[in-house]
């Protein structure tokens, strides 16, 4: 199924994405983002994926030519070291575009985009304990953007200040975290105003349970702040209701139900008025790949079914898949995958 991601700055966007990946009971895997994680069987070392054109020739499904869109590349490549963490990856648009990710102990540490040979843009991290205290963003090899992140004693950022390229201060958050017994209970984040951005708050596990986020139009200077509360069960996410106050009004609650393996088999989510407003329906193998998948009440996707056939080589890893969209050949996928 693909993913939806908004690129304004090529790299801005995987700034809050960890990726990581282990080796555990002869299996890799790869966290692409929370909700989106990429399992193989065995020791893997490296993993070549390339999209292409499904095209029906003569009751034939047959390979066209390499294809991508603004959800997914037309190649992508995943490399891992002798214990199965990531060290790289990289992607290949059909605009030429190549976003290359480096890696180290499986935190991201530098990000490059090329175009047509050239890089565009170079993104560093700097992290302490895992946690990145410095970001800076360079374009066409000129420092664009630079933030700096202090921690306080308890190892949690307490402070992010934004510069640009000249040093001067763009914007500045600060930070106050509130315990209860041994665990984190709420955290606050403010402006240089004193103004609050967000908050969020957890339970004993760690899970997020309630939040608000605060957005001010740049020009009017309106506040719209959204809320939301998350429901688990078994540490599991379950449901989450969302509402909004300002110049953008809204409520809406989402339910989610998952195999017995964890994936989300469906998404279903209701208006104001507790009326059905889109659905969300997937199956998966025994192997926890992506089988049929369709939306019901979308006004961005048809409610035709999508269903996915695979190949795998003898450790039952995917090689090759083959989409449908009802009885229409949509795109042919294959994976070169290189074990230790």
């Amino acid at each position: 199924m693909t993913k939806c991601l908004t690129i304004i700055i090529l790299f801005n966007i995987f700034y809050f994405i960890g990726c990581k990946s282990h080796e555990e009971s002869k299996m890799t895997h790869y966290i692409k983002q929370e909700g989106d994680t990429l399992t193989f069987f065995g020791s893997v070392k490296s993993v070549q994926t390339v999209n292409y054109e499904a095209i029906n020739s003569l009751g034939n499904i047959t390979k066209g030519q390499i294809i991508s869109n603004q959800f997914n590349p037309s190649q992508e490549s995943l490399t891992f070291d002798a214990d199965g963490v990531i060290i790289k990856t990289s992607e290949i648009h059909s605009s030429g575009l190549i976003l290359e990710s480096t890696f180290e102990n499986g935190d991201l540490i530098e990000l490059r985009g090329y175009k047509n040979g050239n890089l565009i843009e170079l993104t560093l991290f700097k992290r302490v304990k895992k946690i990145v205290t410095e970001r800076k963003v360079y374009l066409d090899s000129t420092l664009f953007e630079f933030e700096k992140s202090t921690l306080d004693k308890n190892g949690k950022v307490s402070k992010i200040e934004s510069f640009d390229k000249e040093g001067n201060t763009r914007w500045t958050q600060y930070a106050k975290y509130y315990y209860e017994q041994s665990f984190l209970a709420k955290e606050e984040w403010f402006n240089d105003k004193n103004d609050l951005v967000s908050q969020r708050e957890y339970d004993k596990f760690g899970n997020k349970i309630k939040s608000i986020e605060v957005l001010t139009e740049i020009h009017s200077k309106k506040k719209d702040t959204t809320y939301k509360t998350f429901e688990y069960s078994n540490n599991k996410l379950i449901g989450e209701t969302t509402s909004k106050s300002g110049f953008l009004k809204a409520i809406q609650s989402t339910k989610y139900v998952y195999n017995a393996l964890g994936k989300l088999i469906k998404t279903a989510t209701l208006d104001k008025n507790g009326l059905p407003s889109e659905t969300y329906i997937a199956n998966y193998d025994k192997f926890g790949n992506l089988i049929s998948y369709k939306f019901i009440g979308n006004p961005f996707q048809d409610e035709i079914e999508h269903t996915i056939a695979y190949e795998f080589d003898k450790n039952n890893n995917w090689i090759k898949s083959i989409e449908m969209k009802g009885i229409v050949p949509v795109q042919i996928t294959e994976r070169q995958i290189e074990y230790n």
